[in-house]
């Protein structure tokens, strides 16, 4: 069984596959990145696979970039994939807001909940919320799990006057790269973070962290 970790932004597409066997995510076999996403410019794709490095322009003249840059990432998937299933697909996510504090499995409600969570993110939510819906329809059997960057401040108290509007959201960006420190210090002593969450919530969470962790060069 496979995981694909994407971290969908406004200007790049960010991906990882990485193998699955009895709960244990291996080190990624296949990592990239798509180029381009915004308007105007050239869209190109660029991966890894084992220690041999490709890159290849997308072509956009009948789709809009994201769909074309999905049907790329399709296609490379399935080459490298090599047949394997595709356990969970892990999205990156900005904001989770006061409802969301763990990594979870996505339907529409929560969907929903999250756009509106856009302007508390507004470079990023919108798209990280369009890559799912994407990925959904694309992989229309295959659960769409979304890691949220502000898990990790959701456990920690205000500890300051709010304001008169109100409470400050928890916020912070790629803060996924602390809890990936996390999972990767207790993984090494035999532990598993967070036991309470599903088996295979976490696993997605791990692949996602370590997508982040290990970046892309």
């Amino acid at each position: 069984m496979t995981m694909l970790a994407v971290n969908a932004g406004s200007s790049t597409l960010k991906f990882a596959l990485y193998p699955v066997q009895d709960t244990r995510v291996g080190r990624a076999t296949l990592t990239g990145v798509i180029e381009g996403l915004e308007a105007g410019r050239p869209l190109t794709m660029s991966w890894r696979v084992a220690e041999q490095a490709f890159q290849e322009p997308i072509d956009t003249d009948r789709d809009d970039p994201f769909q074309a840059a999905l049907g790329a990432l399709q296609r490379v998937f399935r080459q490298a994939s090599a047949g394997s299933g595709l356990q969970a697909v892990a999205h990156r996510v900005v904001h989770g807001g006061e409802s969301y504090r763990h990594a979870i499995h996505v339907d529409e409600a929560a969907l929903q909940a999250l756009s509106h969570l856009s302007a508390l993110a507004p470079l990023h939510q919108s798209h990280n919320i369009e890559g799912i819906r994407a990925f959904g329809q694309a992989f229309p059997d295959v659960p769409q799990i979304a890691c949220f960057d502000t898990a990790f401040h959701a456990g920690i108290g205000c500890h300051c006057e709010p304001p008169e509007s109100g409470p400050i959201p928890h916020t912070d960006c790629h803060v996924t790269t602390f809890l990936a420190m996390t999972v990767l210090f207790a993984s090494s002593r035999g532990r598993r973070p967070w036991r309470s969450m599903p088996s295979e919530v976490m696993d997605c969470f791990t692949a996602f962290a370590m997508t982040t962790f290990f970046r892309i060069n």
